[in-house]
């Protein structure tokens, strides 16, 4: 930290905590318009605070898990900047009762003006309405200062109220793009689908949820318009919102080597709505060459998340090495013999090169075996997902024809009712019905010859348990009970017929389903 910034902090200090200057606390109004469930609230200086929401992410509880995001979108527009790639998302902090998520807080809203000069100004003046502006016109370094003031005075302050890792407080910081674009898309509040799709659901139209466009006028106070699936407000639109990492183009599926400017998620109120998405991806530059100043913007801001050291004791440690052995283990296991040919070869291998190049090549197949685990684990689910949506479909086919046959039944003794459209209709459902359960027979087919782990495919489906648990879609178990008994049934004694596929989906009650 330079000496300013110290001197900075030092002089904040002494006013924060001289009871002369203590302040009134804000009106809750100017804090949080919109107050929920789960909020996480810190106090900040002169009497304001910051409200966070929790994010779960499905990706275990041991030291290295992580979960596979999906992020981009699958079209080629824009490709370089914002096609399909795979990110990898973990979180600092556990979920209580819930050993299979990990938990990341990420600011309610953007950092406003009145909660950036409570730490940034040395002064408590009063908070207005005015304040609940979204601060813009800093640079990016200012937002890391804003994050380092403001953790130095919870540390002192207020330690007991950050959430804690490895029994160590967390720390306020910039979100990065995994996180930004897991709780924009709405998290595990979201369908799989809902995830990949340019924006969350908005039933209530876009101009409810997205401050752009023309008629917005301006930079709105912060919480204006509808909230994310996550409860997370002004994703989209006001103002960009700077991350902590720089922007990288995309290489088809990766993200390019080169670190470029500032990267920035959202977009801003000068936008066109229509442009706007959860994958459009920003570049800013850090400097200004005509002010040869730092860069400053009145469309640029920013939002906070708490973060944690990932290894924070020695305990950690040990905990992250022992989950490391495990996994190389199984890697291991995968491929022993090639393991032990090329360990073998290099122990009798005499010339160092030839040593050495059996030894990385030896490393790359480990690190390729680690790759195919969580590949294989993450395609797992994802078709875990699929026989669920087609389950559900096939269900409300079954539905559908029962109702066209009753009709028919019903009435085909009455000569004045014409049951032509009926029974053309009853035939068209039940050639897609056909077509569904040879689809659904064909991905367990697929699931069953891909998967030689029975455990693997276990595992799958209870990961899948566990977030459909968590986004309160109960209905959907129901069908990943079906999905799982008929992939064990091809694992282990053959392929399902079209009729224990329906027999076993038509058991599933109104009750046991989304009716809406």
């Amino acid at each position: 930290m330079t000496y300013r910034a110290l001197l900075l902090v030092s002089t904040l200090s002494s006013i924060w905590f001289s009871p002369a200057h203590a302040a009134e606390q804000w009106d809750s109004k100017l804090i949080d318009p919109h107050p929920a469930a789960e909020d996480l609230t810190l106090p900040m200086p002169c009497g304001g605070a910051m409200v966070f929401r929790p994010v779960d992410v499905p990706a275990g509880s041991g030291e290295l898990d992580d979960a596979a995001i999906t992020t981009g979108r699958k079209d080629s527009q824009d490709g370089y900047n914002q096609f399909l790639r795979t990110a990898w998302l973990g979180a600092p902090f556990t979920v209580p009762s819930h050993k299979d998520l990990q938990r990341y807080y990420i600011g309610k809203y953007d950092v406003t003006r009145n909660q950036y000069n409570a730490v940034m100004s040395g002064q408590c003046a009063a908070a207005t309405a005015a304040g609940r502006l979204p601060q813009t016109q800093i640079s990016f370094k200012d937002a890391q200062d804003f994050a380092a003031n403001w953790t130095i005075w919870l540390l002192k302050n207020a330690r007991d109220k950050l959430p804690q890792r490895q029994k160590k407080a967390g720390f306020i910081r910039l979100p990065t793009d995994a996180e930004w674009s897991y709780a924009a898309r709405g998290g595990m509040k979201v369908s799989p689908s809902d995830f990949l799709a340019q924006t969350w659901p908005m039933p209530e139209g876009a101009e409810q949820y997205i401050a752009a466009g023309p008629d917005v006028g301006g930079v709105q106070p912060v919480g204006s318009l509808k909230p994310n699936p996550l409860g997370l407000y002004d994703m989209l639109g006001n103002v960009d919102q700077m991350l902590q990492e720089s922007y990288r183009l995309n290489r088809v599926g990766r993200l390019q080597g080169l670190n470029g400017g500032i990267l920035t998620r959202g977009g801003n109120y000068l936008a066109n709505p229509d442009e706007l998405s959860t994958s459009l991806r920003g570049e800013v530059p850090p400097y200004n060459p005509a002010t040869a100043d730092m860069t400053k913007l009145p469309t640029l801001g920013f939002r906070a998340v708490i973060g944690a050291e990932a290894l924070g004791s020695l305990e950690a440690t040990q905990q992250a090495q022992a989950a490391f052995d495990a996994i190389l283990t199984h890697a291991e296991q995968q491929s022993s013999d090639t393991h032990k040919l090329l360990e073998a070869l290099a122990r009798d291998a005499t010339d160092p090169a030839t040593k050495l190049g059996l030894e990385r090549i030896n490393a790359q197949i480990a690190s390729d075996a680690r790759a195919r685990t969580d590949a294989q684990m993450t395609a797992l689910r994802a078709q875990y997902q699929a026989l669920i949506a087609l389950g559900n479909t096939i269900w409300e086919s079954q539905n559908i024809i029962t109702q066209i046959d009753s009709y028919i039944s019903s009435t085909k003794s009455d000569p004045t009712v014409d049951l032509s459209g009926a029974s053309n209709n009853l035939a068209r459902h039940k050639t897609q019905l056909s077509g569904q359960v040879s689809g659904f027979i064909s991905l367990v087919q697929a699931m069953s010859d891909s998967a030689n782990d029975t455990p693997l495919l276990t595992k799958a489906a209870d990961l899948e348990r566990e977030a459909i648990a968590q986004r309160g879609q109960t209905y959907q178990l129901s069908f990943l009970s079906v999905a799982q008994e008929k992939v064990m049934q091809a694992h282990k004694s053959g392929l399902p017929t079209p009729d224990d596929v329906l027999t076993a989906l038509k058991k599933i009650t109104p009750q046991g389903r989304d009716t809406k």
